[in-house]
């Protein structure tokens, strides 16, 4: 009996473990139409981040967060 509780437990943890978490503020829907018209990709979100360490040392970083529409955007995957 206990067997058949740690392997229902087991079974819940990868399930919900290994689950993607849905964005629906970063799904491909809430793209307004004229921005997807005639486009491979859409840039959601591009940001630059400057931090300064001291005068000799800054670390700059770069995100951009891309959707790709179509086969011809797959060159913009990273």
């Amino acid at each position: 009996m206990k067997l058949k509780y740690v392997l229902l437990f087991i079974l819940f943890q990868t399930i919900f473990g290994f689950s993607q978490k849905i964005d629906f503020k970063k799904s491909i829907f809430t793209i307004s139409d004229s921005l997807r018209q005639n486009a491979n990709t859409v840039i959601r979100n591009s940001k630059t981040e400057v931090s300064i360490h001291s005068k000799k040392n800054m670390t700059i970083t770069y995100s951009k967060l891309i959707t790709v529409l179509n086969a011809n955007g797959n060159k913009f995957k990273t």
